[in-house]
C-alpha cells in the first residue's frame, strides 16, 4: 500500500506548478526568479517513467508531474561518473579544462576542482541579487580542501555529506549513519540522508527574503543499495523475486527519492511563477539498477548511451510552452542557463566557457539544435593539464596500422645468442584498455623453466651471471619454454596498467645449464603505460565515436539504427566502413580534435 504522504506530495506539487503564462510573469517581475537546481545521483533516463524508454521503470509520480510542466530534454549528455559532471555543471567547462576527469577519491594525493575556477554561486555574486546554498553531496573537494570545501569554492552556505558514503572502504558510511558537515562543522547524523537533505534545504529556503539559488544534490540513488524507510516507497522486500535484491533496493531508492523530491517541491512555498526548477542526472544508471531493454554493461562508468544520457527537466517562468526538446544539450549548459535566468554574464569570468544557455529551448522546445555534436569524456588521474591528448596521441588501434612494440632496452646475456623478448600490439595497440598484446620469447633453451620479471623502472644490477634490469620489482611470473625454446603469451594491456604505475619494464630469466651460473637473461623491454583517456562525440544523425587515446580501442555506432550500441562499425577496421559511416567518422574526429585544440595541455 502506498503511503498517503506520497499521494499528498504529488497532489500539492501539481497545484504548485500550475502557474500563469511566462509572458504574464515576465511582465510582473521586478526581481529575478528563485532557482532550485536538483541533481539526481546515478539516475539515467531508464529510471523515469515520463521518458518511456524502459520496459518497467520505478514509480516516479512527482518527477512525472514536474515533467508535465517542463521542457524535457531527450538528448542531454553528462560525463559517465559524478565528479566530472558536477565540475562541468558548476563551471560550464569541460573536464579537460578543469582537470576533473574522474570521480574524486579519498586518497592523500587526490586533487579536486581548483579554487581558481569560477563556479555558479560566484558568478551569481557578480549580479549582487542572489543568496546561495548547497545541500547534499559535494564531491568536488580534494584531500587538502577539508570540510569547508563547498564554502571556499563559493557557496554562502553548505549542509550535507561531502562525498560518497562508501568512498572509504575501511570505514563505509550508510544512509542512516553518515558524516554531516554544516559550514565546516562536522558531526554524525543518523537521519535518513535523502530526507535530511530535503529538511536542510527547506529550512534554509524558508528563511530567505532575497532571490535565492539552492543547489540540492542528492546522494540517492548511489550505492550502498539498501531498503529506504517503508513510508517512502511501495516495494515489499518480502515479496521480491529471489536472486537480485540490489535491483529491487535500487527501485525502492528511486521511488523514495521521488517521494522526497515531491516533499521538497511542495514545501518550497514560492509564489506561482517565481521559481525555476531544474532536475538533472549526474550520469547514467549503475549496473544493478539498469532497467531493460538497456544493456546492463553499458551504464555508469562507460561512454555508452546508458552511461552519459541523463534526465533533464526545466520548469518555471521562462518556459513558454512545456514539451519535449530533441536538441543536443549538455549538463554543463546549465551554467549559462542559470546565468541568463539570473541576469548575469558568464563572459565576465575571462575563461573559455563551453556552456550554452538553454533558455531559447524553454521558449521553443522544437528550436533547431545549436550544437552539432555532443561531447563526453573520462580520463584517469585528475589534475590541471590532464585529459588533453595531442592529435598523435588520439590515435586508436586499427588493423591497418603496424604493430607497436615496447622499447628494447638491451642487457641480454650471457653468451653470443641470448633469448629475445618482445612485447608488441598488432594494429597499433598500446598498453591500455582491453588491448591484446603478444609477449614473445624466442631463442631460449627448449623446455626450460624460468621467470618473467616485471618492474616499474630500469636499474641494471649484475645477478647470477647476467644483468637484471627491472627494478623496483612488481611481480615474478613463472614461465616455461616449449620444445623450440619459445614462449608466445597473449597479454591484456589492462594487466600492466592495472599495476597503477606509469611505466613497465619486463625481462625473462631462463634456466640454462650451458651457462657458467646456470641462467640466461633475455633483453629487457619497457615503456610508458598511458593513463586511460576516453573521449566520445555524437552528431545530429546519431553517429557516435568512442575513442581511447594512446592506441586504445575505437568504436563507431549508428544509434539511429542501433540505439543500444551493440554493433561496432569499426570492428573490422576503417577500411571496411561504408562510405556514409566513413564520412561521419572523419567528421567526428575533426570535431573532437578541434575541441581539444582549444586547450593547451599542462598546468
Amino acid at each position: 500500500m502506498i503511503d498517503p504522504r506520497r499521494a499528498l506530495a504529488s497532489a500539492v506539487f501539481l497545484a504548485l506548478v500550475v502557474a500563469p503564462s511566462a509572458s504574464a510573469i515576465q511582465g510582473q517581475r521586478t526581481t529575478p526568479p528563485n532557482v532550485l537546481l536538483i541533481v539526481l545521483d546515478d539516475v539515467g533516463v531508464d529510471q523515469l517513467g515520463v521518458y518511456a524508454e524502459a520496459t518497467n521503470p520505478p514509480p516516479t509520480p512527482n518527477l512525472d508531474a514536474l515533467a508535465a510542466q517542463s521542457v524535457l530534454f531527450r538528448q542531454a549528455w553528462s560525463n559517465p561518473v559524478c565528479s566530472p559532471t558536477r565540475a562541468a555543471l558548476m563551471t560550464g567547462r569541460h573536464g579537460f579544462r578543469t582537470g576533473v576527469g574522474n570521480a574524486i577519491g579519498s586518497g592523500a594525493t587526490e586533487t579536486g576542482l581548483p579554487l581558481s575556477e569560477t563556479i555558479l554561486p560566484e558568478l551569481l555574486d557578480t549580479g549582487g541579487q542572489y543568496v546561495h546554498a548547497a545541500f547534499g553531496k559535494w564531491h568536488l573537494g580534494g584531500a587538502a580542501d577539508g570540510a569547508l570545501a563547498p564554502n571556499n569554492a563559493g557557496f554562502g552556505h553548505y549542509d550535507g555529506c561531502l562525498s560518497n558514503l562508501d568512498i572509504v572502504a575501511s570505514n563505509p558510511a550508510s544512509y542512516t549513519n553518515w558524516p554531516r558537515v554544516v559550514d565546516g562543522v562536522e558531526s554524525v547524523s543518523t537521519q535518513y540522508l535523502t530526507s535530511a537533505t530535503v529538511d536542510s534545504a527547506l529550512g534554509w529556503i524558508s528563511q530567505q527574503t532575497e532571490p535565492w539559488f539552492a543547489y540540492v544534490a542528492f546522494h540517492a540513488v548511489h550505492s550502498p543499495f539498501h531498503w529506504p524507510p517503508a513510508a517512502l516507497h511501495s516495494v515489499n522486500p518480502a515479496s521480491i523475486p529471489p536472486g537480485n535484491p540490489a535491483h529491487w533496493q535500487h527501485r525502492a531508492m528511486v521511488e523514495a527519492l521521488d517521494t522526497e523530491i515531491g516533499r521538497l517541491l511542495s514545501g518550497v512555498g514560492a509564489p506561482a511563477g517565481d521559481l525555476t526548477v531544474i532536475v538533472v542526472g549526474d550520469n547514467g544508471t549503475a549496473g544493478p539498477g539498469i532497467e531493460p531493454p538497456f544493456d546492463p554493461t553499458h551504464g555508469k562508468h562507460t561512454l555508452f548511451d546508458g552511461g552519459v544520457r541523463v534526465p533533464l527537466l526545466i520548469s518555471g517562468p521562462t518556459v513558454s510552452a512545456p514539451g519535449e526538446c530533441q536538441a543536443l544539450v549538455q549538463v554543463l549548459d546549465l551554467f549559462a542557463t542559470v546565468a541568463e535566468i539570473a541576469g548575469v554574464n558568464p563572459a565576465t569570468i575571462g575563461k573559455t566557457i563551453d556552456s550554452r544557455s538553454l533558455v531559447p529551448y524553454l521558449a521553443n522546445p522544437t528550436a533547431v539544435s545549436e550544437r552539432s555534436v555532443l561531447f563526453s569524456e573520462r580520463f584517469w588521474g585528475n589534475g590541471v593539464g590532464k585529459g588533453v591528448p595531442s592529435p598523435q596521441e588520439l590515435v586508436a588501434a586499427d588493423p591497418s596500422l603496424p604493430a607497436v612494440c615496447q622499447t628494447d632496452l638491451g642487457f641480454a646475456g650471457p653468451g653470443p645468442s641470448p633469448p629475445v623478448l618482445a612485447l608488441c600490439g598488432a594494429g597499433g595497440q598500446g598498453l591500455v584498455d582491453g588491448n591484446l598484446l603478444m609477449l614473445t620469447l624466442d631463442g631460449a633453451p627448449p623446455l626450460a623453466p624460468g621467470l618473467l620479471v616485471v618492474g616499474v623502472g630500469a636499474q641494471p644490477i649484475p645477478l647470477v651471471g647476467g644483468t637484471l634490469v627491472p627494478s623496483p620489482l612488481v611481480v615474478l611470473l613463472p614461465l616455461a619454454t616449449n620444445a623450440l625454446g619459445s614462449l608466445h603469451l597473449p597479454v591484456v594491456g589492462a594487466v600492466f596498467s592495472g599495476f597503477g604505475f606509469n611505466s613497465i619494464v619486463a625481462q625473462a630469466v631462463i634456466v640454462d645449464p650451458s651457462q657458467p651460473l646456470g641462467n640466461v637473461f633475455s633483453n629487457a623491454v619497457g615503456g610508458l603505460i598511458p593513463t586511460l583517456d576516453r573521449k566520445s562525440v555524437e552528431d545530429l544523425d546519431g553517429y557516435k565515436l568512442i575513442i581511447t587515446a594512446h592506441g586504445g580501442q575505437a568504436q563507431l555506432f549508428d544509434r539511429s539504427q542501433d540505439p543500444f550500441e551493440q554493433v561496432n562499425l569499426l570492428a573490422g577496421g576503417e577500411a571496411n566502413l561504408s562510405v556514409v559511416a566513413a564520412q561521419h567518422l572523419a567528421s567526428l574526429r575533426a570535431e573532437l580534435l578541434a575541441l581539444l585544440a582549444t586547450q593547451t595541455p599542462g598546468p
